[in-house]
């Protein structure tokens, strides 16, 4: 594959019509280096670079590059702020005042390191689909966020430091007008409500963030603003005397925004799995639905990933199922939506846009491979019949639900709060429960169906789950020879069939 950076150059040759940019005092052409797979020759010669990751948004400019092709008006801004953080970096790191060997970089930009869909749309296939290996083996990504929003950033930081000495400031009622104000434009911010977002951070080695155009206040380090957003969002709903389930309902986009901030600096990339990439595509925007899966694909992978025979949704989603199937991940069985009608494929989603059933944090994997005539899926626990919770799983429930016991709770009145609250984190599947068991309550898709039939089996996920249960499968016959699938959700302490007892782990046959 070829991989475009911006670089440096020093002089322009008698003869060459190569387009070039002047930038700060340097020249700067795009250079093509070819990467393979594994170290080479090829690999080891591509300089450090900085990618940069920002929004077009919707004004548009003629491409400074390329003729005849149009760029975002923010992508001349962003790239001026980026070589800013990363000159001003140098500076620090470099003895001397002279900073010439220091801050002279490549730098990966999409408008200018993305080849041309009209002049080769293989080669930016091949690009889109290799996004985490180009993130990933970046030096640093610089985000470039709007200067309204950096500022926000700022001072929700500096309130949080000043709340630590004083703390009734978030009480008072100016205070609170203006952290309303502040979360607002956060959540409104078009970078982090886009999807490429998810992918260009959770790839990144060294993450800095700046505001367009204010490259000379200091960026915030990633892990700096991690621990202040966190700390501020407790603060904040202490003072508001509110829950961070609230909070989250009503800031969902700082929500996704802090799981991607705790991703970036927790998570394995290795281990990342392709439910907790569906779940992090939750609510985010994209202008292309192939833009989706060539997101989803660079979060999943940082490798360099093959060419797929079309860019349809149909195969970007063929190649995104394909890659985690190969990596034994199988939790993207837990896609919401209709089931493949093919033949040995009933159980797969539909290769269309995938979101999860349950858009939670998870943690854990869902182990499983392919066989001839479906796929196997490790480690599920068959749950019995219906039965009254259980004191233990009671009790569990309610402290989750944050509800005091009270006698007039029954299981079915449990079982609606729980509806309730799973709707409230946005599950997928039907506000009627399917069966209520010792140890919390069954939610899936198509759930009267399953009630109905006298079959069907329900069955769990004993090593992947979310805070407060786990995923899981419904099996109902569909003839003879066939089945159909259903994904759900089990909300209660799946850990034991019953106080004491450890599940019984076994292989689902799906075909």
């Amino acid at each position: 594959m070829s991989l475009f950076l911006l670089i440096p150059i020093s002089e322009i040759l008698d003869g060459n019509l190569a387009p070039y940019l002047e930038l700060r005092g340097q020249r700067w052409a795009v250079k093509e280096f070819q990467v393979s797979h594994g170290p080479n020759e090829g690999n080891r010669s591509i300089p450090a670079y900085t990618c940069i990751s920002y929004v077009w948004g919707s004004g548009r400019t003629p491409n400074s590059m390329y003729a005849g092709v149009e760029m975002s008006d923010r992508t001349l801004p962003a790239l001026l702020t980026a070589m800013e953080v990363c000159s001003s970096i140098a500076m620090e790191k470099c003895s001397s005042t002279v900073t010439e060997n220091c801050s002279s970089a490549a730098y990966w930009i999409d408008a200018f390191c993305i080849p041309s869909g009209q002049k080769d749309p293989e080669g930016k296939r091949a690009t889109l689909q290799s996004m985490g290996y180009i993130y990933s083996r970046a030096q640093r990504v610089v985000c470039v966020i709007s200067s309204t929003s950096f500022k926000a950033l700022q001072e929700l930081s500096s309130l949080d430091s000043l709340q630590m000495k004083e703390p009734n400031l978030m009480k008072q009622p100016e205070t609170k007008k203006r952290q309303k104000s502040l979360l607002k434009t956060m959540d409104k911010d078009p970078w982090v409500r886009s999807v490429w977002t998810y992918q260009e951070v959770a790839n990144s080695s060294e993450l800095l963030i700046s505001g367009e155009g204010l490259a000379q206040t200091k960026p915030l380090l990633a892990y700096d603003f991690l621990n202040r957003l966190g700390e501020f969002i407790v603060r904040y709903c202490r003072a508001h005397e509110t829950s961070m389930h609230i909070f989250y309902g009503k800031y969902p986009y700082i929500s996704r925004f802090e799981d991607l901030m705790l991703d970036w600096y927790t998570a394995d990339p290795t281990t990342r799995t392709a439910y907790q990439v569906m779940s992090a595509m939750e609510k985010r925007h994209w202008d292309k639905d192939a833009n989706f899966f060539y997101s989803s694909i660079g979060a999943l992978t940082q490798d360099l990933v093959e060419r797929t025979p079309a860019s349809s949704i149909e195969a970007l989603a063929e190649s995104f199922m394909s890659m985690c199937e190969n990596k034994h991940d199988f939790s993207f069985i837990f896609a919401s939506g209709i089931r493949d009608p093919r033949d040995g494929l009933r159980w797969r989603p539909a290769p269309q846009i995938l979101r999860s059933v349950l858009p939670w944090p998870s943690h854990g994997a869902q182990g499983g491979h392919r066989t001839a005539h479906g796929a196997v899926l490790k480690d599920m626990v068959l749950l019995p019949g219906a039965s009254g919770i259980s004191a233990y799983a009671r009790a569990a429930i309610l402290s989750f639900l944050d509800v005091e016991d009270a006698p007039e709770l029954t299981d079915a009145r449990i079982a609606r709060l729980c509806s309730d609250t799973l709707s409230g984190f946005g599950f997928r599947g039907d506000k009627e429960h399917v069966m209520i068991t010792t140890n919390g309550v069954f939610f899936a898709q198509d759930a009267s169906a399953i009630r109905s039939c006298p079959n069907a089996e329900l069955w769990v996920s004993s090593t992947f789950r979310w805070p407060f249960g786990c995923f899981g499968l419904a099996v109902l016959p569909d003839g003879e020879k066939t089945k159909c699938y259903a994904p759900a959700v089990f909300m209660g302490p799946i850990n034991k069939i019953a106080e004491g007892e450890d599940p019984l782990k076994q292989d689902l046959l799906l075909d």
